[in-house]
């Protein structure tokens, strides 16, 4: 379940304990961070773009780049490396018959940021016919 307990975010030192002693200490809700919510925290990197990728059956149905320069910038015109970088994860580990992979163009090449529901995911510059299409085919009668 993808219940989106924290957006991507960085923090200052000072900021984080705050908000972490807060977590800790509140009583848990549905679709909110807790003591045992489990986050992956890592250093900051240079990110140049970020494009997500729509997955279905195990195949990139379509794509949009999303950042540039770290700004909101949409576009269904995605950089054929970052596909292939999607494609070759994908093959790797698929977690779910549906579902969105954010890729980013670091300095060091194109890296994972985040993984996520197709259902709550922003959909940007993306082909909505071709999602649709992906999903109706998935669903077809002998498809599962």
């Amino acid at each position: 379940t993808d219940t989106k307990e924290l957006n991507g975010t960085v923090f200052a030192p000072e900021e984080f304990a705050v908000w972490q002693t807060g977590v800790c200490q509140a009583i848990p809700k549905p679709g909110e961070a807790h003591a045992n919510t489990e986050f992956l925290i890592t250093s900051l990197r240079e990110m140049y773009t970020e494009t997500r990728s729509w997955v279905i059956a195990g195949q990139v149905v379509t794509a949009s780049l999303y950042k540039r320069g770290g700004r909101p910038f949409y576009s269904e015109d995605v950089e054929s490396e970052v596909l292939t970088f999607a494609r070759a994860q994908i093959s790797r580990w698929c977690p779910d018959r549906t579902f969105v992979l954010d890729v980013a163009t670091t300095p060091t090449g194109p890296r994972i940021i985040e993984c996520g529901c197709l259902s709550a995911a922003g959909l940007y510059a993306a082909d909505t016919q071709k999602i649709v299409a992906g999903i109706e085919t998935l669903l077809a009668p002998g498809a599962l």
